[in-house]
């Protein structure tokens, strides 16, 4: 390590060699007076990013990432300023200048070498006798050996002394033991230190750069809690961290995606299903400083819950705390795991097909925010209809970025609007409205009632959309629901057919995809309005569901035609029975 005087912020910008520095994260070959290589911060196959040492900057020509080698190591690593001075002191051993204002404590180095000691020997004991409960819950949930060692997992023995007197014996100190959260010391009872987790499976909890940070244990039999963290030290701040993060940043930069699960084992079972850019909050609701380091990976982090009420009050806590936070290009996307299945369930029963459809039909968050805003609640009264909208308006309120703000405000606005009941002068009915609704219906009602009418059979029979696709795709749907079902129903339609043009079409797997996105009870509704008779038609064969289409295919034409004649322009917006 250099010594004497530390330079300022442009000495040491000046003195630091980029290509060394770039080059742990890229592989670069040199074109003249520059370094060129594939770009770390986006996917792409030819190369566009450059490093110019001479001058002191990088440039990627196809995402416009640009900067010196601060820049480059802050977003390499995902790391704040103050730590990015750190890591290239660290790696350079040229001396960072100190941050300006109050003097940040230097963690203490010792502490990150007793957590690799703890990790080291918790992984020892797995291994060993006293790991056989472990081990065997591990291979109930058919955790693979490289996943248990890559995500370093261990177990620590009942007893409580077990560790200390393990490290002890190897020299480390029990005050450093305590500092770093492993052991307690009892100062008023003289009691002898003693292990803080004992008989659990553990999780060694690494900060970006791999360091072990904590731990997490799990606990067996009827002890309580069931999952201990690390209380806070020095290295480890809960609310900070993120579990996995060491092993996502790679995958979630080149993906430029990241998904967050609820718990260690969630984390892990989308690492088996080919999901390697997962983390997992530790126990707590996502807080600002977790979502900051979520959003310098995506855009659009996915909160991927359990779909209990349990995980959806979890995702509407995330989505509270996201509100000031969110900008044109930061927010969220919300997907709901079947009901009574983690991530680790749904990949044992269904496979990693399962997995991947239950991320890939995540939702948009203003789309999440409204599901959350009208779920229960009558609007049958004007009274009952301006609380939801002084309700809605008022959350959105939160949301911190201006123009954002009003956007959300806008499109909920609306959506309610929509909602509202509204009389409609008389006209003459469609015969296939009168068989679906009966006359006595609003307006409204009857749309909705024709549109399930028309969604039913193919959601009960998707093979249909091998015809259908194109039609279900241009129909003008009213009632959002039914937009938000169609446009679910056709991607996952799409994603079959490229897995496999002559793939059997499942209902049951539509079902699932449409419940994974959230719209589960909405295809019950739909589906047991089939079969409860409300669907006078629920008997009809694919032909006849095939000849609605096409009647409703010649009337939509007709009234092109017609638009056309008098208007001078065509203008088929699919609407049906005006």
């Amino acid at each position: 390590m250099s010594s004497g005087p530390r330079p300022n912020l442009d000495e040491f910008k000046a003195r630091l060699p980029l290509v060394e520095i770039v080059a742990r994260h890229v592989r670069m070959v040199r074109k003249g007076r520059e370094w060129q290589g594939l770009c770390p911060f986006h996917k792409e196959k030819s190369p566009s990013f450059a490093v110019v040492e001479d001058k002191g900057f990088f440039h990627c020509f196809g995402c416009g990432a640009h900067g010196n080698a601060i820049d480059f190591i802050m977003r390499a690593e995902n790391l704040e300023f103050g730590d990015a001075l750190e890591r290239l002191e660290e790696l350079t051993g040229i001396l960072a200048p100190r941050r300006e204002g109050p003097a940040a404590p230097r963690v203490d180095q010792d502490l990150y070498a007793v957590n690799a000691a703890a990790a080291e020997w918790f992984a020892v004991q797995l291994a060993g006798a006293a790991g056989r409960e472990a081990r065997a819950y591990l291979e109930r949930r058919d955790l693979r050996p490289d996943k248990i060692q890559a995500f370093g997992l261990g177990f620590a023995p009942g007893g409580g002394h077990a560790l200390v007197e393990a490290l002890s014996a190897r020299g480390l100190s029990v005050q450093k033991l305590a500092e770093a959260g492993l052991v307690l010391i009892d100062q008023e009872t003289g009691r002898a230190p003693f292990d803080r987790f004992r008989n659990r499976l553990m999780f060694p909890i690494r900060d970006e750069r791999g360091r072990v940070v904590g731990f997490g244990g799990r606990a067996f039999g009827d002890a309580k809690p069931k999952y201990l963290n690390t209380a806070e030290t020095p290295l480890f701040h809960k609310g900070e961290q993120l579990y996995g993060l060491d092993l996502a940043l790679a995958p979630a930069r080149a993906a430029r995606r990241v998904v967050v699960v609820e718990g260690y084992v969630d984390v892990i079972a989308m690492h088996e299903a080919g999901l390697p850019f997962a983390v997992a909050p530790l126990g707590t609701a996502l807080g600002e400083r977790q979502l900051q380091r979520l959003w310098k990976l995506s855009a659009e982090p996915v909160l991927c819950f359990d779909g209990d009420e349990a995980g959806r009050r979890a995702a509407d806590r995330a989505a509270e705390r996201a509100l000031p936070f969110l900008a044109p290009e930061r927010s969220l996307r919300v997907a709901f795991l079947p009901p009574g299945k983690d991530p680790d369930d749904l990949l044992r029963s269904e496979g990693a097909q399962a997995v991947h459809r239950v991320v890939e039909g995540a939702v948009a968050l203003v789309d999440f925010l409204w599901s959350i805003a009208i779920e229960g609640r009558p609007i049958d009264t004007p009274e009952r209809r301006a609380a939801l909208r002084r309700d809605s308006v008022e959350r959105l309120r939160r949301i911190g970025d201006p123009e954002l703000q009003r956007q959300y405000v806008t499109e909920f606005r609306r959506r309610l609007d929509i909602l509202m009941p509204f009389r409609a002068p008389q006209a003459r009915r469609q015969p296939m409205i009168a068989q679906v609704a009966g006359s006595s219906l609003r307006p409204f009602d009857e749309r909705e009632r024709l549109e399930r009418a028309l969604l039913a059979p193919v959601i009960g029979e998707p093979r249909l959309l091998r015809s259908l696709e194109e039609d279900i795709a241009d129909f003008g749907w009213k009632i959002p629901d039914h937009r938000r079902l169609v446009s679910h129903m056709l991607e996952w339609y799409a994603l079959s057919l490229e897995e496999d043009a002559g793939a059997e079409l499942d209902g049951s797997a539509l079902h699932h995809h449409l419940a994974s996105s959230g719209l589960g009870e909405l295809v019950d509704r739909i589906l047991g309005d089939r079969s409860s008779g409300n669907n006078q038609r629920q008997a009809t064969s694919d032909e006849l569901v095939l000849e609605q289409w096409a009647r409703l295919r010649g009337k939509r034409a007709l009234r092109a035609r017609a638009r056309a004649a008098f208007a001078g322009s065509v203008n088929s917006d699919g609407d049906v029975g005006d």
